[in-house]
Order: structure tokens, then C-alpha cells, then sequence
């Protein structure tokens, strides 16, 4: 009896970290300084992702026609939001009979529910220039099953 309650038991987990994707700007006129563009990290807010006041061309009747590159296409240094998150399991496996077992699951998507943001608005004559507007990854999601096996 007490091997029912206490054996059995099954933790799995599964933790993602990486750094956000460089930013790119495409077809964007840019006369500032390229070092002044990231913001520190305590700085950065949805509204605010990267400092849009240094150099782009914001005017939409000023842009480019045509595929003319004043600058690099991504920066290393000024990054989309980063991923960190954990996804595990804890899983219950009891014998019923000789022939049947159960098993109990519960499952904790982004467990730590982290939010994570999606990249931000790069086009220089956007109203939402410099902004994020979607996270990319779902808040926590708790879901619980059970599997009888015979």
C-alpha cells in the first residue's frame, strides 16, 4: 500500500534559454550612431524596445523607392526579447490489478509563466516604430490527464 502512494512518481522537465533574434530594419535611412541605438536592458519596455530618436528617417514620403542599404541589415547588439522558459511534467503511475495500471499526468507549459515578447516593429515610418505588440509565446497552460492501461 504504501509502495502505491509513494513509488511511481516521474518528474520530466524541459528548459529553453537563448538570446532574441538580431533586429533588422530593412530598407531604412539611418544618419545617427548605430552605438546609441540599443537601450540598457533596464530601459527597454514594450512601448520602447530600442531608442528611435538617434537617426532614422521617419518621413514616409523621404524612404527609398528602391533596395538601397545605408546600413548593415542586423545588429549582433540590439536583439528581440530572449526565450527562458520551462515546460515539465509530473507524472503518477499505479497499479490497479495485475493486468491494469493507471497513470496520472499533470503538465505545466511555461510553468514559470514568463512572459515573452515577440520582436518589435522595425519599419521607421510606422506609428508603432520601436514597439512590441504580441508575445511570442503562450502564458502558462496547466492540463491533467489520465491513461488507464490493460
Amino acid at each position: 500500500m504504501v509502495d502505491r502512494i509513494l513509488g511511481g512518481w516521474q518528474f520530466s522537465g524541459l528548459y529553453e534559454l537563448q538570446s532574441g533574434q538580431p533586429l533588422g530594419f530593412g530598407n531604412a535611412i539611418f544618419s545617427g550612431d548605430i552605438e546609441n541605438l540599443a537601450l540598457p536592458t533596464g530601459d527597454r519596455t514594450w512601448n520602447r524596445w530600442f531608442n528611435i530618436d538617434v537617426g532614422f528617417e521617419r518621413n514616409g514620403g523621404r524612404q527609398l523607392g528602391s533596395n538601397v542599404r545605408y546600413l548593415p541589415s542586423r545588429f549582433s547588439g540590439l536583439r528581440s526579447d530572449g526565450v527562458n522558459n520551462l515546460d515539465a511534467s509530473l507524472i503518477k503511475n499505479t497499479r490497479i490489478t495485475e493486468h491494469v495500471r493507471a497513470q496520472l499526468r499533470t503538465e505545466f507549459i511555461n510553468a514559470f509563466n514568463h512572459t515573452q515578447f515577440a520582436a518589435p516593429n522595425t519599419t521607421p515610418t510606422s506609428g508603432a516604430f520601436g514597439q512590441v505588440s504580441a508575445i511570442s509565446r503562450l502564458p502558462r497552460v496547466i492540463q491533467f490527464g489520465l491513461k488507464v492501461l490493460f
